[in-house]
């Protein structure tokens, strides 16, 4: 082994190259025609609402099993938003004039279990979600004023080829 006598002889330590990701994993979802998602690592479970019992006299608790769990109805939010403009992977838009325009028929019809902390939460969405690639390039911090308009439900999104506008939830803000 070479003996070292100065440390000019001891060769630059190369630094690791570290590359950001071009897309993140998400869980997809649709509530009132707005796509959202959360990290996988917070999505638990999809189950079928039957799978679910309610709460005594409480459409806001669920059991599964013996564990409750609040159930996050974001609808009322989503609701007045305007509708985001279709997709080619999205349903086409109900008239206006239609009895369930304002709610498919599918509404409710799966929870998606989510982790945030210690607290579970259901919440209802119209279909199962769906594994996306968001991509880091496309996301965008939500203005200050949408922010609040959607009850602070999410301060990021993506806008995702197949899907549109994802918004990205932010469990803790719920």
């Amino acid at each position: 082994m070479p003996v070292v006598t100065s440390l000019s002889q001891i060769p630059p330590i190369a630094k690791p190259e570290f590359h950001k990701p071009e897309f993140h994993k998400a869980i997809a979802f649709q509530i009132n025609k707005h796509w959202l998602a959360l990290p996988p690592a917070a999505v638990l479970r999809v189950i079928h609402k039957a799978t679910l019992t309610q709460g005594m006299g409480s459409a806001q608790l669920v059991y599964l099993g013996n564990q409750p769990m609040q159930v996050l109805d974001l609808r009322p939010v989503l609701s007045a938003l305007s509708p985001p403009s279709p997709s080619p992977l999205s349903p086409s838009p109900l008239s206006p004039s239609s009895p369930s325009a304002n709610l498919p028929s599918t509404a409710g019809q799966f929870f998606v279990i989510a982790a945030s902390g210690k607290t579970l939460s259901a919440i209802a969405v119209d279909q199962p979600p769906v594994l996306v690639e968001l991509p880091v390039a496309a996301t965008h911090t939500v203005p200050i004023a949408y922010y609040k308009a959607i009850g602070g439900i999410a301060s990021h999104v993506a806008v995702v080829p197949q899907l549109g506008t994802v918004f990205l939830l932010n469990l803790s803000s719920i």
